[in-house]
Parts: C-alpha cells; sequence; structure tokens
C-alpha cells in the first residue's frame, strides 16, 4: 500500500520536495513526486527488511531534494563523506539512520 500525504512524515518530504521544484521552476504534478517518493521509500525498506512506514521514519530531509533532482532531470549535487577515523559510537537509531540513508543514496545513484 503506498504512502500518501496524510502521513506526516511523507506529506512533509513531499512537500520540501514541491518547494524545491517551485524553486527551481519546475512544474511538477503532485501525483509524480508522490510516485518518486514512494518509490524510494518502498527499496530502501526492501534494502532494509522493513515496512515502507518504518524506512519512511528515518529518511533525511534532503531526499526532497534528491527527487527534485530525478524529476528536474538535474545530476545530483556530490556529497561529501564525512571525514575523521575515530567515530562516536551509534546508537540503535542512529545506526538505522545511516542504513536508511545508504539505502536511499544508493536508490539515488541507481536511478530506481
Amino acid at each position: 500500500m503506498a504512502l500518501t500525504r496524510r502521513t506526516a512524515r511523507f506529506g512533509e518530504l513531499a512537500r520540501a520536495a514541491d518547494a524545491e521544484l517551485a524553486c527551481r521552476g519546475v512544474d511538477v504534478d503532485a501525483a509524480a513526486v508522490d510516485e518518486a517518493l514512494n518509490a524510494r521509500v518502498a527499496r530502501s525498506a526492501q534494502l532494509l527488511g522493513v515496512e515502507p512506514r518504518a524506512a519512511l521514519a528515518y529518511a533525511p530531509d534532503d531526499v526532497a531534494a534528491w527527487i527534485a533532482d530525478e524529476l528536474a532531470g538535474a545530476a545530483p549535487a556530490a556529497e561529501a563523506a564525512p571525514g575523521g577515523r575515530h567515530r562516536p559510537r551509534r546508537t540503535a537509531k542512529q545506526s538505522l539512520q545511516v542504513a536508511a540513508r545508504i539505502a536511499l543514496v544508493r536508490t539515488h545513484r541507481s536511478g530506481r
């Protein structure tokens, strides 16, 4: 079952993608934004082995920009990898957020 804008986090991300597209002067139907966001969330959920609603909870805020890149046909902006050899230990929630972000980046780069 596809998520809709009535789901708080989905609506937040979809509206952010709408705003990003509007800032770029790109007119895209809201249904196309919803479809692209649902596809990303579903792919992340599959990679994480969780339900889409659970994967959505860990979606980073910049997924809206990725959706805008995809729908506007723009090349994604390169992201700098965090530096440093020694990192503090992560909580379970932080680890899930990192895994979700990796899944979303992989989905974004593969164009799915």
